[in-house]
């Protein structure tokens, strides 16, 4: 069955025509590698808000290093009156091919460079949540896409491109050991 049969009119008028009153936004979250339930950053492709103080989660410590002033930052604030940043981003969805584990890529503009340094910490795959909203709605969900990890991560001084993979088990070695009188010594 598609996923797109769980989505609303309103999200599939939003995705598909180009008169729709209402635009899809993809809220990304990322999560700490040592810890799956800790949030780093959360993100959104668009903004309906604006956010002075506090700065959001993740943000907060680079945002103050860099700047003096109040900043300004626009985002979304999304299911469970969380905060998303909105960062400028280029998101290709997971497709549905028979054979294939799913796969997006994902770009993150980041021109003001304040994810960088946060990449830069990261020495495992962090796990990532992607939910669509409604900018009309944004604490409704309308589809969410979870287990994706941030993989194959390059960047340079404008932006930040990755891979998001689900571990794909069908590859892994079944069963681990072989059937050897070393192993199973009651079978021979």
């Amino acid at each position: 069955m598609s996923r797109l049969s769980t989505l609303s009119p309103q999200a599939i008028k939003a995705m598909y025509s180009p008169d729709s009153d209402d635009t899809l936004i993809a809220l990304i979250t990322i999560y700490n590698p040592a810890n799956n339930t800790v949030p780093v950053v959360r993100l959104a492709d668009n903004f309906t808000t604006h956010f002075t103080s506090p700065v959001p989660i993740g943000l907060s410590t680079v945002v103050n290093k860099q700047t003096d002033a109040e900043e300004i930052i626009y985002g979304v604030i999304g299911p469970g009156n969380e905060k998303f940043i909105f960062l400028p981003m280029g998101l290709t969805l997971p497709d549905e091919t028979a054979g294939q584990s799913p796969k997006c890529t994902i770009t993150l503009f980041d021109v003001a460079g304040y994810l960088t340094p946060l990449i830069r910490e990261i020495s495992d795959p962090p796990l990532i949540k992607i939910q669509l909203v409604l900018a009309s709605n944004p604490i409704n969900v309308e589809i969410t896409f979870t287990d994706f990890y941030m993989t194959n991560i390059s960047y340079t001084r404008e932006s930040i491109q990755a891979e998001l993979n689900i571990i794909n088990l069908d590859r892994e070695p079944f069963p681990q050991h072989k059937f050897t009188p070393a192993y199973f010594p009651g079978l021979f």
